[in-house]
């Protein structure tokens, strides 16, 4: 694990105004009123929300490019980094999340708060340290709370 103090990124109103218009227009949507009104609705804004602004998160400490300002839900959750695939995640609700062994080989853990404002990356894990520390064999999908790493 890499052990440094990473900063809290603030998130722009504008930013997730327009991560919600675009998933409004995804799902065919008059408004953010018909969203909210279909818990798979707020389910999916969620995830998006998260995702794009994970990447944000990396792409500030890590000055690269990551997000579209024009195409607000396209991102990547994946980068090459001296050499190393890097894979972003973000934890539901709950503090877990769902890692494919074979994605990555170093894991960076963000965590966005649950109004959105900001988030920071919480942890940054070599996936032969997951390995180790929780004793599993790899080539499986697996879901693991973000305490146990």
């Amino acid at each position: 694990m890499i052990s440094k103090k990473f900063n809290r990124v603030n998130f722009n109103l504008s930013d997730r105004d327009r991560i919600v218009n675009a998933v409004i227009k995804k799902l065919n949507l008059k408004n953010k009123f018909e969203l909210n009104d279909r818990m798979e609705g707020v389910m999916f804004l969620d995830k998006h929300i998260r995702r794009v602004f994970s990447s944000i998160v990396v792409e500030k400490e890590y000055n690269i490019c990551l997000t579209s300002k024009e195409k607000p839900l396209r991102c990547s959750d994946e980068f090459i980094h001296n050499n190393l695939k890097h894979k972003i995640v973000s934890p539901n609700s709950n503090g877990s999340i769902i890692i494919n062994w074979n994605d990555f080989e170093v894991l960076i853990i963000v965590v966005i708060d649950d109004v959105y404002k900001s988030g920071f990356i919480r942890k940054i894990l070599t996936k032969d340290l997951i390995i180790n520390k929780i004793n599993h064999k790899r080539g499986k999908k697996m879901t693991l709370s973000i305490d146990s790493l």
